[in-house]
């Protein structure tokens, strides 16, 4: 997470929830109800034959070729803070602004009530790491 500059209480609480939704924290994790080859893996679902190629190239890793090696312990984190700081290099400024539907977005979560469940998520675990919840969280897009 310091590499990707999530380094303070807000990109960490967005960073973590976004994840705890993702995968349940779980680096390992495939994507439930798909065979695609280039389906959901990892911490952060990464998707899409576009996402594993530009993540490869970043990474210096085959995963075009090699799709499993995003649920491998060597790469999903890395993976996970790729995408969330290079591929949506916006992530952090929105998470700083409170702003978790934009997150959400970046993230590639789909609008609707999830966003909402989304920004209470941050809220309570931004509450864990501060010792308060702040005004202002949004779920909106």
């Amino acid at each position: 997470m310091r590499i990707a500059h999530i380094d303070n209480p807000r990109r960490i609480a967005a960073f973590i929830t976004t994840l705890a939704v993702e995968s349940y924290l779980e680096y390992d994790i495939n994507q439930i109800g798909t065979t695609s080859t280039y389906r959901g893996r990892g911490y952060i679902q990464l998707t899409g034959s576009a996402n594993y190629a530009s993540a490869g190239r970043y990474l210096g890793v085959d995963l075009i070729g090699f799709p499993d090696k995003a649920v491998a312990l060597e790469w999903s984190a890395r993976i996970a803070t790729w995408y969330w700081t290079v591929a949506r290099p916006s992530t952090n400024a929105y998470a700083d602004a409170l702003r978790m539907g934009m997150v959400n977005k970046m993230i590639g979560f789909p609008a609707g009530p999830g966003d909402e469940v989304r920004a209470r998520m941050f809220g309570a675990v931004l509450g864990v790491l501060t010792g308060s919840i702040p005004e202002g969280i949004t779920d909106t897009r």
